[in-house]
């Protein structure tokens, strides 16, 4: 069985911290890191703490009481979305990844984003239980919507089935070394989709729906969650970049289960595509959106992620910009286009003067 601690782990002497599948980590040690470049980005991200109580919400409540009702269920039923992917993100960023990470970086970044997906679905949380009169009867709405829970599934059976393995892995049981990478890299692979596509139809709906001036709590508090989910999408991409360039067997890994990567990839856009359809059943209508402008929208997300993962791309041609301009000033996507680069240095000592780093492109 692993240890919950374990003090005789001695990769600080041995020279770095492997990302998984090492020793159990004892000491958080940050006298050796081994990644520099994840340990930056956790202290990034945990330097954008907030709190899901912290932006009024009274006028909100009055701004969706006076909205018709067209634009009162699409706000209802993204924030219902939102909530429920941020809930399973929630539960899954650490807890999935965790019996198998032996780097500290890697566990302080992950255990950050978790952290902050609990913000995240506990914001959603307290919108609906502000802004609703009948907040417990709209969370059981939200649990009988069939398209809230579809659009979490191909995700959510990724993680779970991480979730089992690596119990089994804790309590001793052996596995094939390569199995395992391949179950992390698929495991990273849904991750990054849920951070950097999934959330963002939903983004689009609610933030249309507030630039009318209404809602600006929720925007508020909406649009941080934006820049959150937009940080741990290009954690998630640091990570990628150290298992492909700088650890042993993972683009071998990549490689075997890549056409697994592609369908979960192609699985999370039809679900979007399918969300989009079910906003603007029904009559439903919000200025400035959509359902064509939303699913390029969708698009112009997804081909970041698949010519970042160099999987097949087969929705023909997609807007050379932004297709919903009011999003740049939520989502800056031009910090998410560039190629994929990392700085290479695997034994890095903090305020160590001599420190030699080279550009190596992110290549499978």
């Amino acid at each position: 069985m692993k240890k919950v601690l374990n003090i005789n782990n001695d990769n600080n002497i041995k020279g770095n911290y492997p990302a998984f599948l090492g020793d159990t980590l004892g000491y958080a040690d940050t006298i050796n890191v081994t990644y520099p470049e994840i340990y930056e980005m956790h202290l990034r991200q945990r330097s954008f703490f907030w709190t899901e109580q912290e932006i009024p919400l009274t006028q909100d409540r009055k701004d969706l009481e006076e909205m018709d009702k067209s634009q009162r269920d699409v706000m209802m039923l993204n924030l219902f979305a939102q909530w429920l992917i941020d809930s399973l993100a929630a539960k899954s960023v650490l807890s999935t990844f965790e019996p198998f990470i032996s780097n500290n970086e890697i566990y302080s970044l992950l255990s950050t984003q978790s952290y902050f997906e609990g913000i995240h679905a506990a914001t959603y949380s307290e919108i609906v239980k502000n802004c609703f009169k009948y907040s417990n009867e709209a969370l059981e709405q939200a649990k009988k919507d069939v398209m809230v829970t579809y659009r979490s599934k191909v995700i959510g059976d990724v993680f779970q089935k991480t979730r089992e393995i690596g119990l089994r892995y804790s309590m001793g049981e052996k596995f094939d070394e390569k199995f395992l990478k391949q179950q992390i890299i698929k495991n990273l692979a849904a991750l990054y989709g849920l951070e950097a596509i999934s959330f963002m139809a939903s983004f689009a709906c609610t933030f249309a729906l507030t630039q009318t001036g209404k809602c600006q709590g929720i925007d508020k508090s909406v649009g941080m969650i934006a820049r959150d989910e937009r940080e741990h999408a290009e954690g998630d991409r640091l990570i990628f970049n150290v298992l492909m360039n700088k650890e042993s067997g993972y683009k071998e890994a990549f490689n075997d289960c890549k056409q697994e990567i592609q369908q979960i990839f192609d699985e999370i856009v039809k679900q979007e595509f399918k969300w989009s359809e079910y906003i603007f059943q029904d009559g439903r209508k919000v200025l400035g959106l959509n359902e064509d402008n939303l699913k390029q929208y969708v698009l112009f997300n997804a081909k970041v992620c698949y010519d970042y993962l160099g999987l097949d791309w087969t929705y023909g041609d997609v807007p050379k910009t932004n297709p919903l301009p009011y999003m740049s000033q939520y989502i800056d996507m031009d910090g998410v286009q560039t190629a994929p680069q990392e700085l290479e240095g695997n034994n890095y000592r903090v305020a160590q003067v001599d420190n030699d780093l080279t550009d190596v492109e992110f290549d499978f």
